[in-house]
C-alpha cells in the first residue's frame, strides 16, 4: 500500500502534464485569453492584443486606443472617425486616398506598396506598407482602413524597419472589432449647383 499510492500519484501528474495544454485551453485560464482593449471614451472600437501587448496612452498620436509590445519594440494606434462626419457617397477608397495623401505629404517616404484590399472581420479593409525616414531612423508602417458600420478605423502599426514583422501585425489587426452601437445616418450630399442660362441673344462686351 505504500508503494500504491506513490505510483497513482506520479501516473496522475503524468497524464496532468499531457494533457495540460488542452485542458488549459477548455478552462479558458487567464493566461491564454487575450486581453480586450477599447477606446473607451468614443466607444467605437477595440481589439484582442496579444498576451504580450499591452494598452497605453503614452504615444504621441491623438487616438483614442494605443498599444504597445515594448520588448519588441511595435506600436499601434486606431483612430476612428464616426460615419455621419461624412456625406454618403464617401466610401473607403475616397477616405483611404485622403487618409494617405495626407500622411505621405508629412514623411519622407522610402518604400510603399500596396493598396491591398482585405477583410477585417466582416468589414472591408484597404492596407498600406510603407517605410519613411524620422529623425534619422527607418520606420516601417502598416496602414489597415476599415469601413465599419458605425465609423472608419484606420489602424495603424509600426516598428523599426529591422524588426518590422508584418505577419505578427497582421495577427493584431485581425482581431480588432467594432463596438456595438447605434448606426448613424449619414447626410446625403449637396445638389450640384448649376448657374441658369443666359436667356440673351447677345453677349456683353
Amino acid at each position: 500500500m505504500d508503494i500504491v499510492l506513490p505510483l497513482i500519484s506520479i501516473l496522475l501528474a503524468l497524464v496532468l502534464i499531457w494533457w495540460w495544454p488542452r485542458i488549459r485551453v477548455a478552462l479558458r485560464l487567464t493566461g491564454r485569453a487575450p486581453k480586450i482593449a477599447s477606446d473607451v471614451a468614443l466607444g467605437l472600437a477595440q481589439i484582442a492584443l496579444p498576451p504580450e501587448w499591452k494598452q497605453t496612452d503614452s504615444l504621441p498620436s491623438h487616438g483614442a486606443l494605443q498599444a504597445v509590445d515594448r520588448f519588441r519594440g511595435r506600436y499601434l494606434v486606431v483612430i476612428s472617425e464616426p460615419l455621419d462626419d461624412f456625406d454618403a457617397n464617401v466610401g473607403l477608397v475616397e477616405y483611404t486616398d485622403r487618409i494617405m495623401s495626407a500622411r505621405l505629404l508629412k514623411q519622407e517616404v522610402t518604400n510603399l506598396v500596396g493598396p491591398f484590399e482585405r477583410t477585417v472581420g466582416p468589414y472591408q479593409a484597404m492596407q498600406y506598407e510603407y517605410s519613411a525616414r524620422e529623425r534619422r531612423m527607418r520606420i516601417t508602417y502598416l496602414v489597415t482602413v476599415v469601413q465599419g458600420a458605425r465609423a472608419f478605423h484606420q489602424v495603424d502599426c509600426w516598428s523599426l524597419s529591422s524588426v518590422f514583422d508584418r505577419a505578427a501585425f497582421e495577427r493584431v489587426v485581425d482581431g480588432f472589432q467594432e463596438r456595438p452601437g447605434p448606426i448613424p445616418q449619414r447626410p446625403e450630399p449637396p445638389p450640384e449647383w448649376h448657374p441658369p442660362a443666359s436667356s440673351s441673344r447677345y453677349d456683353v462686351h
